[in-house]
């Protein structure tokens, strides 16, 4: 629901799924290179990011890069980043992970609007 979310401007609901798919890709290449997270916060973010010998391309600076962008085009941002980490995770374990690669490309289909004094 995405694309229906910066559509109408919830801006709030936009920002939290965002952090969450950073939170997603930061903890999932903490997995896959064996790193102890210490504290449920990404604390000391750049140098844990930093020592990672598995990540994708230019990580600390496109995570910046999804707050730097239009929130319409965060997404994309995000959604380029979740799908690299997707992929070095499947490399890295050995797993198949094409089911929730498929579930990370549907795209929800728009509903009407709530009726006067709903939602």
């Amino acid at each position: 629901a995405r694309d229906a979310l910066v559509e109408r401007g919830d801006e709030m609901a936009v920002h939290a799924l965002l952090t969450r798919i950073e939170q997603v890709v930061f903890g999932t290449l903490l997995a896959v290179n064996r790193v102890y997270a210490p504290h449920r916060l990404a604390k000391w973010q750049r140098h844990t990011l930093s020592g990672l010998s598995v990540a994708p391309d230019r990580l600390a600076d496109r995570l910046r890069g999804i707050w730097a962008e239009p929130i319409g085009e965060a997404f994309a941002v995000a959604e380029s980043l979740l799908a690299e980490t997707v992929d070095l995770a499947e490399r890295a374990t050995g797993l198949d992970l094409a089911e929730f690669r498929g579930t990370l490309a549907e795209r929800r289909e728009p509903v009407d609007r709530p009726a006067a004094g709903q939602g």
